[in-house]
């Protein structure tokens, strides 16, 4: 199947294309019109795993990571924070079933560090307003750390009928997003990515290589 869908992928190549765009920080112009596509996405993908990491970056690798936890368990995920970015209003995901939702701060920062009142506070501030937009919605505030809170900021929680994770370990996770409906796969510095939401019960699935996406016969939704 992989050679067959390479063979698919040989016609030239465009450097104006949005494929590209999305792979120039990662392959050059060479790579990019020369390697078959399965293992021009595999490099690709090898050196974003690889990349030097920004602030940003850290914090959207642990709201993904959060995210696929929820969508394993059947619910639905709108990732604010990646998608919004400082528009976000504090809501770095949204989290969604039958009988209601999650707001859900993240904050990746060291073990040792301490989250203080403010951040809860921040939460409280978004979550009333969503409640005031949603009013027929069960809505539940989540914060979600890697490190520690404040006695100020659990008391502050607590009162407030937010749910606290402290200490949540960070760990990777598979990346390449499969949509069942359109056999399609994404890589995750695709503009469109943090848009996609998996419903794992309709089909959709994660996968850790692009081998892997195409032998279950996804393709790139780049095609």
């Amino acid at each position: 199947m992989q050679q067959a869908y390479d063979a698919l992928s040989a016609s030239i190549r465009s450097l104006d294309s949005r494929e590209y765009k999305m792979l120039k920080p990662y392959l050059s112009s060479e790579e990019y019109e020369q390697l078959p596509r399965t293992q021009m996405h595999r490099l690709a993908l090898e050196r974003y795993n690889k990349r030097q990491r920004t602030e940003w970056d850290v914090g959207l690798d642990f709201e993904r990571l959060i995210g696929y936890w929820y969508e394993k368990q059947g619910y639905h995920v709108e990732y604010t924070g990646a998608v919004e970015g400082l528009k976000d209003m504090g809501r770095d995901l949204i989290v969604s079933n039958e009988i209601g939702t999650f707001i859900i701060q993240c904050k990746r920062w060291s073990r040792n560090s301490q989250i203080h009142e403010k951040h809860i506070f921040q939460l409280q501030g978004t979550l009333s307003l969503y409640q005031k937009q949603h009013p027929d919605i069960h809505t539940v505030g989540v914060f979600i750390t890697t490190a520690s809170l404040s006695a100020e900021a659990r008391e502050s929680a607590s009162s407030l009928g937010i749910k606290v994770v402290e200490h949540y370990e960070y760990v990777s996770h598979p990346l390449i997003k499969c949509k069942a409906d359109t056999r399609q796969y994404y890589l995750p510095m695709d503009s469109d990515y943090d848009k996609i939401s998996i419903n794992f019960a309709s089909g959709d699935c994660y996968y850790k290589t692009v081998e892997a996406a195409i032998s279950a016969g996804f393709h790139s939704a780049y095609q």
